[in-house]
């Protein structure tokens, strides 16, 4: 049987990778809050909705994931309380810096997203131009053709050219 001391240093220890994981678990918040602050005026509802339930089913996820690799299936108040107070102590001190700098962060690369897929439009535009110009050209002259090529046909298959 192991000593007292020793089960209170293996709980501490626990209690510290519950809190670790607390504050992992909040700076995703963190990370999902300002990207979704970001895209929720350009996306529909139910998009921003299943977004939702992504982040919240990696979060469990990564919550199930701990509790087995780290603390060997076992659950105790602590761990609760450890995720509790990790989350809680981020949010209340890392993340006040952090949040505005991830908005800035995402306002940042959306906005060199959205002039890259303008530019590239702009690309494509000028790229299809001119054959857009030949195949006008070319209905023109097809417009101009077609009378005479339709009284050719009508010669040729309605007898006007037949030798008598």
């Amino acid at each position: 049987m192991e000593p007292t001391s020793s089960l209170g240093v293996s709980q501490f220890v626990s209690f510290l990778k519950a809190a670790g994981l607390g504050a992992l678990l909040a700076f995703y918040f963190d990370l999902y809050r300002a990207f979704s602050s970001q895209i929720k005026r350009h996306l529909p509802g139910l998009i921003l909705f299943a977004a939702d339930c992504l982040f919240w089913v990696i979060a469990a996820l990564s919550c199930i994931a701990f509790v087995i690799l780290l603390m060997w299936g076992e659950i105790y108040f602590y761990s609760y309380l450890g995720l509790a107070a990790g989350f809680g102590l981020y949010l209340l001190t890392i993340s006040r810096i952090l949040l505005p700098f991830w908005h800035q962060v995402f306002a940042a690369v959306l906005h060199g997203l959205a002039r890259l897929v303008d530019a590239t439009g702009r690309m494509a535009r000028a790229l299809v131009a001119p054959i857009c110009w030949m195949e006008r050209q070319l209905a023109v002259v097809a417009g101009r053709i077609a009378p005479a090529f339709k009284d050719l046909t009508s010669r040729i298959f309605h007898g006007s050219w037949r030798s008598k």
